[in-house]
């Protein structure tokens, strides 16, 4: 799980992560490591933070997110780069 503008990200598999991480840039060290879907949603909760989960910087891909204020689960496509 990363935390970048605003929002926490998270993947479902580690071939997404990575290229996610690669995306971001040489010279960061990351802690991979696995977390239970509730853990996440009880953390995103807690914080009032949205989930973006296995979002990739390319226009139209397709991820789930999730809303805290109205806690659901949707499914979302990117139609613009979020930076």
């Amino acid at each position: 799980m990363l935390y970048e503008d605003g929002v926490l990200v998270a993947f479902t598999n580690i071939d997404d992560c990575e290229k996610h991480i690669r995306g971001i840039g040489e010279g960061r060290y990351f802690h991979l490591g696995s977390m239970p879907f509730t853990e996440l949603i009880r953390l995103a909760d807690d914080e009032g933070k949205d989930v973006f989960i296995d979002i990739q910087d390319e226009l139209n891909c397709q991820f789930i997110a999730y809303e805290h204020k109205t806690r659901e689960l949707k499914a979302v496509m990117l139609s613009r780069m979020p930076y």
